[in-house]
């Protein structure tokens, strides 16, 4: 995984030092998930619903791209909600407060996107509990082997299923391997954790390589 951490996103550094200095002033963690109130089908549902408006919105505000961008679709998904990993890129642990409510992980998923083909996805997060906000460092590898580095800013919310709600508000695409060398971009997205469902994410933007 590429050492490359956040310092080209100032938005995210920004939140991360807000996050660090305001931490503890809110002791309810606001992951905490509520039991389950709802059927398994019940809760799929409303959550594409919910999913759907969202990426509605971005389309809205990020196509058309502009003429050198190409407009690009991902679809990542978790078959089952992942145990936490160890730590895979020192460098980007060093912008996470080391302050309660905040805690570090690696992990990976999968996905399908037309611009990458059948693709994994290695990330590093700093994830705040407190006030659901994470940060990811990921790593995009297309089928054929090149890489497409992006940086996520997302912010979460419990559902009542007793899954998370996710939404993408910040993420740009920095760089990579291959045919994504000096890549730029950015997009929006959204996604559910459902138990016995796993994880479902889209995101929708622009990408120039």
């Amino acid at each position: 995984m590429s050492t490359r951490i956040l310092g080209h996103s100032l938005p995210v550094l920004a939140a991360m030092t807000l996050l660090g200095a305001c931490e503890g002033s809110s002791p309810t963690n606001v992951l905490t998930q509520p039991s389950l109130s709802v059927t398994s089908s019940e809760a799929v549902r409303q959550a594409n619903e919910e999913r759907r408006d969202i990426l509605e919105r971005y389309e809205g505000q990020l196509w058309p791209c502009p003429p050198e961008f190409e407009p690009i679709l991902i679809h990542e998904q978790v078959a089952m909600t992942p145990p936490l990993k160890a730590p895979g890129d020192p460098d980007f642990w060093e912008e996470c407060p080391e302050t309660p409510g905040h805690f570090t992980n690696h992990n990976s998923s999968s996905g399908t996107s037309a611009h990458l083909g059948a693709f994994t996805n290695e990330w590093d997060s700093c994830l705040d509990v407190i006030h659901g906000v994470g940060f990811f460092h990921a790593q995009l590898t297309a089928a054929n082997g090149d890489d497409l580095n992006w940086d996520i800013t997302a912010t979460a919310s419990p559902r009542s299923d007793g899954g998370l709600h996710f939404e993408t508000t910040d993420v740009t695409f920095d760089g990579g391997t291959g045919r994504f060398e000096g890549a730029t971009g950015y997009a929006g997205g959204a996604g559910n954790s459902i138990p016995g469902h796993g994880e479902d994410y889209y995101y929708v933007g622009c990408l120039a390589y």
